[in-house]
């Protein structure tokens, strides 16, 4: 199970998702042991009922980025390694020549890029009007962009804007 690399197509198997999420957390959990205070499943495979790129994201927040900077050595034998967001974030990509399996996201606990995650994912669990709307704009995107991942990333990304920026007083009601 993997998106294959640069397509864009989606499927809904929640089951495997958080099946895959577990054993890839407990991994992480070895790897970089007292270095995580938090590990969430986050992304569209974290929401029940909404289709998604089948690609796991995992969110890892930390005290220190440097901390992890330090690991890298030992997390490029695993992970193709992006680091982004002005040195704020680091990104674990677990592929193989053909796929893409699972994005870990690092990030400082108190970054924003962290809290919108978060909220995000809550507010796609709270409100079905717009987890529907969101899946309705993802069938239509990876169907007019089959082969053009980046335009439906950014997309889609200026829904997940849109919502967060009317905020959760506003969408979650």
């Amino acid at each position: 199970m993997g998106l294959i690399n640069g397509k864009v197509y989606l499927e809904n198997n929640y089951p495997l998702w958080i099946k895959m999420y577990y054993n890839e957390e407990k991994f992480l959990k070895s790897l970089l042991e007292e270095k995580i205070l938090t590990i969430e499943h986050v992304g569209s495979t974290a929401i029940k009922n909404l289709d998604a790129k089948p690609i796991i994201d995992i969110l890892i927040g930390v005290n220190d980025i440097d901390d992890i900077k330090n690991d890298l050595d030992r997390l490029k034998k695993i992970y193709t390694i992006k680091i982004d967001n002005e040195n704020k974030e680091i990104l674990l990509i677990k592929e193989n020549n053909k796929e893409t399996f699972y994005l870990i996201h690092i990030l400082h606990i108190n970054d924003d890029r962290y809290k919108k995650m978060i909220m995000f994912k809550d507010i796609l669990n709270k409100n079905k009007i717009i987890k529907n709307k969101y899946l309705k704009l993802k069938q239509e995107l990876a169907l007019k962009y089959p082969n053009k991942r980046k335009i439906y990333t950014m997309l889609k990304s200026k829904f997940i804007e849109d919502v967060l920026n009317n905020n959760e007083h506003n969408m979650i009601q």
